[in-house]
């Protein structure tokens, strides 16, 4: 017996996710003038908050609830990877795959930004 309508298996960490619940993108792709002009707009809203709680509200009342966390879920696990924590012990915090944990991993290793930025 598969699993249940709407569960599929994750060919990157062999594990079943609820697609239903899984945030995702439009499929109708935006070109690139337009992706760039949106994503700099975005970035400027937000780097003109004043104080981290402006920064919550704002987030808590933009963002559903699973895009916020899925935002702090990988800032956290940004914050321990840093700090050299295993993948299994990151993975059993914050309940985030070994792909995801990886994905991060690189962006540190290639991007010296996330080095100086992350605490």
């Amino acid at each position: 017996m598969g699993p249940a309508r709407g569960v599929e298996l994750d060919i990157y960490d062999n594990t079943y996710y609820d697609k239903r619940r899984m945030t995702r993108l439009s499929m109708y792709r935006i070109d690139k003038k337009t992706k760039k002009k949106i994503i700099k707009e975005f970035c400027g809203l937000v780097s003109s908050f004043k104080s981290p709680p402006e920064v919550q509200e704002f987030f808590e009342g933009f963002f559903t609830h699973s895009e916020f966390l899925i935002f702090a879920k990988r800032f956290q696990a940004a914050k321990l990877l840093k700090r050299h924590v295993p993948y299994i012990e990151i993975s059993r915090m914050l309940k985030l795959s070994y792909s995801t944990l990886s994905r991060l991993a690189n962006k540190f290793r290639t991007n010296e930004f996330f080095e100086k930025k992350i605490p």
